[in-house]
């Protein structure tokens, strides 16, 4: 009867289905590029459609094509120096096959799980029921707050500050600055109480 030797531990056909390196441990490289290509198209398109658009009732002061235009000419530019990223470190690789990105699966062997996506869904309708109640900026911070923890994220300071400086970021972009009428609870209405140039 024989004795297994001490190295049938690190050969890799001895390791669990689960744990292949080629199943589960690496990703395509081309499939991150052809998306990169993908959104950089639909920048493409957005720069040049907006084009047709017209003025509404009420004049926008950067044309009624600016923020499509100036939103594809972000999304290409970006797009495109990923897509030149990819390419050069694609050069200087041995193969397409990179490791992949990310932490622990949710379900030991396979690579994504339904849980994180639906927890999201199920956030944000819950963030559309509240938010007329809570306000902007407390309905939408406890809606980072939720999506961060899911993402396992643990430090105090992260899931507080972030969503925190998001959410009120946001909102005086949007609703103090650019005047969309955000939902207001009584963050927004204190905060417009106690500082009078934001009115």
């Amino acid at each position: 009867m024989s004795v297994p030797s001490s190295s049938a531990g690190t050969d890799d056909t001895a390791r669990p289905q689960s744990l292949a390196f080629d199943e589960f441990g690496r990703v395509d490289r081309r499939i991150d590029l052809a998306v990169c290509c993908a959104a950089f198209l639909l920048g493409l398109a957005l720069f040049v459609l907006s084009g047709d658009l017209r003025q509404g009732s009420i004049p926008d002061p950067i044309g009624p094509d600016g923020w499509p235009k100036l939103l594809g000419a972000t999304l290409m530019a970006v797009m495109g120096a990923n897509i030149l990223r990819r390419l050069l470190i694609w050069r200087a690789s041995a193969d397409n096959m990179v490791l992949s990105d990310g932490g622990k699966d949710d379900v030991p062997g396979r690579p994504a799980t339904v849980l994180r996506p639906a927890f999201m869904l199920v956030s944000a309708l819950v963030w559309m029921l509240v938010v007329q109640w809570t306000g902007f900026i407390v309905a939408t911070t406890g809606l980072l707050i939720a999506g961060m923890a899911m993402m396992q994220v643990r430090s105090p300071t992260k899931l507080l500050l972030i969503p925190l400086l998001f959410s009120l970021t946001a909102w005086l972009l949007f609703g103090v600055l650019f005047g969309v009428r955000l939902p207001t609870g009584p963050v927004e209405h204190g905060l417009l109480e106690i500082i009078p140039g934001l009115k």
